[in-house]
């Protein structure tokens, strides 16, 4: 593993504790990874640690002593720790998807709720071994790393990042992967949408997507969609701008960071996402 000079590095005491987990426990796996190795009362980086991130630092009271990138604490070995804890952002990491997103999905399934003080943990997600914490920005949730198996946050992270076609998480069935991400998208953050709206004065033409609040339409584009041909975007364009009708149109390109993408072009509107 190469060194990133922007990497945070802590002691092994310290990322235990990062991570939640007993400091022995620790650097009993490390020592079994053949990662560290107790020498003359110390403990000594081999080979296999320094190529994980590992290397030495001094001080002037302890002399000589281990540290770790703080992003090895998403490496599977130390994934697989006995009371090993996770933040969402840990979390969002394995299904693919921003900690923001994974958040509102574990707001969505009921197992934390968010007000003026951050992220609250719920009866529900107490009862899973949640634990709440504190920092400078507000509260926050660890989850039990087992949580990624669970049957109800897989079911609902498969229908987030369109896995599951069935349907979106509000129930509507979209055409596609990218529109059910979409759906999912304004579902969670709490905005009132229609799927397939017919636009005003209309009985043939449809936007994919409508917000009644703001009377914004949102449509995506992609080029190998046969059921919404060249010349049927081309109208529907005439018709918003015949019309001034507010619109929002979303390509391939724009899914790669839906989050941001569509924040920002909801915004230009009025529509605030958090």
């Amino acid at each position: 593993m190469s060194e990133d000079k922007k990497d945070t590095y802590l002691s092994t005491s310290r990322l235990a504790k990062h991570l939640s987990v007993d400091g022995k426990a620790l650097f009993t796996l490390l020592s079994e990874q053949n990662w560290i190795s107790h020498e003359d009362d110390q403990w000594r980086l081999t080979a296999q640690g320094e190529y994980h991130g590992g290397k030495y630092q001094h001080s002037d009271k302890y002399g000589d002593y281990v540290v770790w990138p703080v992003s090895l604490a998403d490496h599977a070995v130390l994934q697989s720790l006995d009371g090993l804890m996770v933040s969402a952002t840990q979390l969002s990491r394995h299904y693919g998807v921003s900690a923001q997103s994974l958040n509102l999905l574990l707001a969505n399934l009921g197992w934390i709720e968010k007000d003026q003080r951050g992220w609250m943990l719920t009866d529900l997600g107490s009862k899973l071994g949640a634990q709440m914490r504190t920092s400078k920005q507000g509260f926050f949730v660890l989850w039990p790393a087992g949580i990624r198996q669970n049957p109800l946050l897989l079911a609902a992270a498969k229908k987030l990042m369109a896995e599951d076609l069935s349907a979106s998480l509000d129930g509507h069935v979209c055409r596609n992967s990218a529109e059910q991400r979409i759906c999912n998208y304004l579902y969670l953050h709490g905005l009132v949408h229609a799927k397939g709206q017919l636009l005003p004065g209309q009985d043939f033409l449809k936007a994919d997507f409508y917000l009644p609040q703001r009377r914004v339409f949102i449509d995506y584009w992609h080029i190998d969609d046969a059921l919404q041909p060249l010349s049927i975007k081309l109208e529907k364009q005439d018709y918003y701008q015949k019309h001034g009708l507010k619109k929002i149109e979303l390509g391939h390109d724009d899914m790669e960071d839906l989050d941001k993408t569509l924040s920002q072009k909801l915004l230009q509107f009025g529509v605030q996402c958090s």
